[in-house]
Order: structure tokens, then C-alpha cells, then sequence
């Protein structure tokens, strides 16, 4: 019988399933990390919470400083998708950074929403944290450009970019802190009114 033209190669279904079982114990140390504190949490602990064996484990992180960055690494990748976003917008300085805040929420809490580790820069090894703060300094240069460009071109109100800035980032950043997926709001929600409120403090 001929094979199926529909059918996945081996390769392909096996790489998928890698990442998927990748994501899941990534999901799984960040919580145990959560309630444990980082510092507190062992390999040993991590493999327990998952009901794997530490060299299941070791197969897809060497470390818990790999699983930290790994999470620090998942969410720059949504901010720098939400970058991309923003720029194929266009248009004023405050409908980019809208749409650079809606891209990036909807990465957090679609994945991060029990991932307050990102905010733990100081418990990366020396090189890791290097890589993590050049990767978070581009990304928190391109938002205060375009808040720049909407102070001047008159959508977003007067200020010190710098410093609207950093409140943006305080706002996204605390998401991962106190957001629950049993929680009253849906991330739709959360994000509809987070928009709104941001477009109140920004407009000019």
C-alpha cells in the first residue's frame, strides 16, 4: 500500500514530540522554582515534581541556570515577536507601542503566566546573564525610540521616554507575578483593559 501523503516524516513527529516534552518540563520547573524559590530548588526536586528520572531530566537541561534561561530566552522571544508586530503597524509613535504591549501580553500569558523566574536576572551564570541583559537592552532601546517618536509626533504625551519606559515594562513584567489561569479574568480580558489603561497614561 502506498504511504500516506498526509503523513509526517519520523524525524519531523519525533522533534516535535521533543519539544513539546521540552515545554512541558520547562512549565513544570518554573513552578517548582515559584514556590520554592530558585536558590531553594534542586535538580533533584525538579525531577521529583515531574515523576522523571534525573537523567530524563539532564537530557533536555544540564542545569537549573539552563531552565532559568530558558524561561528569560521565552520571554524575550515574545517581546522581540511583539517588536515585529509593532513595526508592520506602523503609523503613530502610541498605535506601535499599543501593539508591541498587546503582542507581548498575549506571549506571557499565554505561556509565562506562571513564570515570575524572569524576573530572577541575578540568579543567571555571568555569561548567561551578559547574553540576557544585551538581548533585553535592545528591546528596551527600540521601545523608548518608538515612545520618542510618539512624543513627537504627538500621539503619545511629553516625557521622558526612559522613564515611561521602564513603567511599561514594570507593568508587563509583574504579569508573570500575579497572573493565574484560574483567576476571574480570561487573558483576553486582561489584556483588553491592560491596553485601555495604557492608552489613558500614554495618549497625548
Amino acid at each position: 500500500m502506498a504511504a500516506s501523503k498526509t503523513a509526517k516524516p519520523a524525524a519531523f513527529t519525533q522533534a516535535a514530540l521533543q519539544a513539546e516534552r521540552r515545554g512541558a518540563i520547562l512549565r513544570q520547573a518554573a513552578a517548582a522554582f515559584n514556590r520554592q524559590g530558585f536558590a531553594n530548588t534542586s535538580m533533584d526536586d525538579v525531577a521529583r515534581e515531574l515523576a522523571i528520572t534525573k537523567p530524563t531530566l539532564y537530557r533536555y537541561f544540564p542545569s537549573k541556570h539552563a531552565i532559568l534561561l530558558a524561561c528569560h530566552q521565552l520571554a524575550m522571544g515574545y517581546a522581540e515577536r511583539a517588536m515585529a508586530a509593532a513595526d508592520a503597524v506602523g503609523g503613530p509613535g502610541l498605535d506601535r507601542a499599543l501593539a508591541f504591549a498587546r503582542e507581548n501580553l498575549r506571549g506571557l500569558l499565554g505561556e509565562l503566566g506562571t513564570f515570575p523566574v524572569i524576573l530572577e536576572v541575578d540568579s543567571l551564570l555571568p555569561e548567561d546573564r551578559r547574553q540576557v541583559k544585551a538581548r533585553r537592552d535592545r528591546i528596551s532601546a527600540w521601545f523608548r525610540a518608538t515612545l520618542a517618536a510618539g512624543m513627537q509626533d504627538g500621539s503619545i504625551r511629553r516625557g521622558d521616554p526612559a522613564l515611561v519606559a521602564l513603567f511599561c515594562f514594570g507593568v508587563f513584567n509583574w504579569v508573570p507575578v500575579w497572573y493565574r489561569a484560574d483567576g476571574p479574568s480570561t487573558p483576553d480580558e486582561i489584556v483588553a483593559s491592560y491596553l485601555e489603561l495604557l492608552r489613558r497614561a500614554l495618549a497625548g
